[in-house]
């Protein structure tokens, strides 16, 4: 309908209803957009206009101007004071409002980017998780924090899955120092009564527990009741996966129920339906595990384990680098969970059946980039379900659309790249070091270390 709405004056007529779009919005979902889908409003209140701005910017992507126009916003540090951003913690939440960041001190942080993201207004931020700890305590010793968001699973996302707008979400927050691993598992909620701006909430905290001390979370995945997280452990890793529901409450060495994949250095892992578990590490593997039927399972603590490893049911060794780190949330399409993997050799898009009887030669490796005419290493970049996006040390923003339905394999090229120069960026003492890429919305964030400013980049 798109297509032909840009071509034929009378179906462009007769298809503009608000009934006519809700009903085709309906019919694609799962289809030819991802469930769940998330619109700026919740559908019944979204326009027939604002509905197909929604599905042209999910198929068509965006394009540039030349030179690439970037929206500085500065960041409030009034709120913050000593406070540290912790590397490569910040997310961005479905539909681009939001930016959500873990601290030095345990809290965690967001940003409301608000529906007009070239105001130059200054950005204050605003404290969403408290820190448990007490300042003497993180005086003295190093915290690590891991967020994960679950922005996929029904049980996590509530009504936000028929109103196919996000208005709430579970979050962890995986928490380690020299003494113990601490895990909270909160439902935040995105707060419409406030005002005419929208605001992030906190819900309450569903579960609390305590694990190992002397581990440092590497990385961290939250799916419906289930977490997962890999701690580096007296010079090995591993993955732990947890009810965190049956854990609420409890200690270490409470008896919480643990199913562990030994060996496990997951710098990228998602859980994802139907107990798949997919993690990518800095050795260029990535792997998918039944966790459930396959991995152990023990009431031990971590460091009370010897294991034997556990071989995943699929696994592949990228040629060249695997940017484990451009690897954002999966989508669910035509039956079957998709993972789009990049590497400097190849770009490939791993296909995981939700059926729970398919047989795990079902699953479905399609090469979408095949030795790409671009240099992807040394950059900022995230490769979305249909868009690629990266940002270069010199400043070149790179755009590769891609069908990942179709995989191109052998010599040919990617749908289309495109090199784009942000002249805006050379003279920045700070530069970018992070990248954020929001589908939904078609937003790229580009933040440096410290987040003292966001710069939007003009889709």
């Amino acid at each position: 309908m798109l297509a032909v709405r840009a071509v034929c004056r009378h179906l462009n007529t007769v298809s503009s209803g608000n009934p006519v779009w809700r009903q085709l919005f309906q019919r694609c979902l799962g289809v030819a957009v991802p469930r769940p889908f998330f619109l700026p409003k919740a559908l019944k209140i979204t326009s027939a206009r604002d509905l197909e701005g929604a599905l042209r910017k999910w198929r068509g992507g965006w394009e540039p101007v030349r030179p690439v126009q970037c929206s500085r916003r500065p960041v409030c540090w009034a709120k913050i004071h000593t406070r540290e951003v912790l590397h490569n913690t910040s997310v961005i939440t479905p539909g681009g409002r939001w930016i959500i960041s873990g601290y030095t001190d345990g809290s965690v942080w967001y940003l409301d980017l608000g529906d007009d993201t070239t105001a130059p207004l200054e950005l204050t931020p605003h404290l969403l998780i408290p820190s448990s700890f007490s300042d003497d305590f993180v005086a003295e010793h190093e915290i690590q924090i891991r967020l994960a968001p679950d922005f996929l699973s029904d049980e996590s996302l509530g009504p936000s899955s028929t109103s196919h707008t996000l208005l709430q979400f579970n979050i962890a927050v995986v928490t380690g120092d020299p003494l113990q691993t601490h895990v909270g598992v909160w439902s935040v909620h995105v707060d419409t009564e406030s005002g005419a701006t929208s605001t992030l909430k906190l819900g309450g905290k569903v579960s609390s527990f305590v694990d190992v001390g002397d581990a440092y979370p590497q990385s961290a995945c939250l799916y419906g009741r289930f977490l997962g997280y890999c701690l580096s452990l007296n010079d090995t890793t591993c993955v732990v996966i947890i009810d965190w529901a049956e854990a609420d409450g409890k200690g270490h060495d409470d008896g919480i129920l643990r199913w562990y994949v030994p060996l496990e250095a997951a710098k990228s892992m998602y859980l994802l339906p139907g107990d798949r578990l997919f993690t990518a590490d800095d050795y260029d593997n990535a792997s998918l595990y039944n966790w459930r039927t396959d991995c152990p399972s023990s009431t031990l603590p971590p460091s009370q384990q010897e294991l034997d490893p556990v071989d995943p049911y699929w696994h592949r060794r990228l040629d060249r680098t695997l940017y484990f780190d451009g690897i954002v949330t999966p989508t669910i399409l035509h039956g079957s969970v998709q993972v789009i993997i990049p590497s400097d050799e190849e770009v490939i898009s791993v296909k995981i059946p939700l059926d729970p009887s398919a047989s795990e030669d079902y699953t479905h490796i399609l090469s979408i980039i095949k030795k790409p005419e671009y240099e992807i290493a040394r950059q900022l970049r995230a490769f979305g379900h249909r868009q690629g996006v990266g940002l270069s040390a010199d400043h070149v923003l790179t755009l590769i659309r891609y069908c990942s339905e179709d995989g191109v394999g052998g010599e040919l090229l990617p749908t289309r790249v495109q090199s784009f120069e942000c002249p805006d960026l050379t003279e920045m003492k700070n530069p970018p070091d992070c990248l954020l890429y929001d589908e939904f919305s078609q937003r790229v964030m580009l933040m440096d270390a410290e987040l003292s400013y966001t710069l939007t980049v003009d889709t």
